[in-house]
């Protein structure tokens, strides 16, 4: 007698892609990398966006303090989320990481150096808003990629409770 033995996924992981999906994912990303070759190639000149206008600034500069309140009003309930699972530990070694904090000094001295026309507390912040920006830039299209096929740490019911009912005073949305 054969028996039947089922693994189930773990929250916190991924499934990688395989078969079809991992020669679609590879032909995708070959078309959009030729695509933005082409695009470099092409262009001869740069190209300026139009500067937005003072009512646009303000939606823009409204919503940018908007998602930092709705952050630090949902940040205690997802902090209180992560205590209940036990996820507030030490995280694994990430062998990612010295690459990116190597490459993000690189770009913070390359700023530096070449925005010589600038004074020096104008290229300190420029190397420091690129170096903390450019890893968020790289990894962008890799979160695309990957997200639709992580488990998140949390369950839903309790990572959706922390975002959908912000603002209100209980979490009688959802129970464990």
């Amino acid at each position: 007698m054969r028996e039947l033995v089922m693994t189930k996924t773990v929250d916190g992981t991924w499934v990688s892609y395989s078969g079809a999906a991992r020669i679609d994912l590879a032909i995708v990303l070959v078309a959009v990398a030729a695509g933005m070759v082409c695009a470099g190639t092409r262009l001869r000149r740069l190209v300026r966006l139009p500067r937005p206008g003072e009512t646009a600034i303000g939606i823009m500069v409204l919503a940018w303090l908007l998602a930092i309140v709705a952050f630090l009003v949902c940040a205690d309930r997802y902090v209180s989320a992560m205590r209940q699972h036990h996820l507030l530990h030490g995280l694994p070694p990430h062998p990612i990481a010295p690459v990116t904090e190597a490459c993000a000094v690189v770009i913070f001295i390359t700023i530096l150096i070449v925005a010589r026309s600038h004074r020096w507390p104008v290229r300190l912040a420029s190397a420091a808003v690129g170096a903390m920006a450019a890893p968020m830039v790289f990894e962008f299209p890799f979160d695309l990629i990957v997200m639709a096929r992580t488990y998140p740490p949390i369950p839903p019911c309790t990572a959706s409770c922390s975002s959908r009912p912000c603002f209100s005073s209980s979490s009688r949305h959802c129970r464990s």
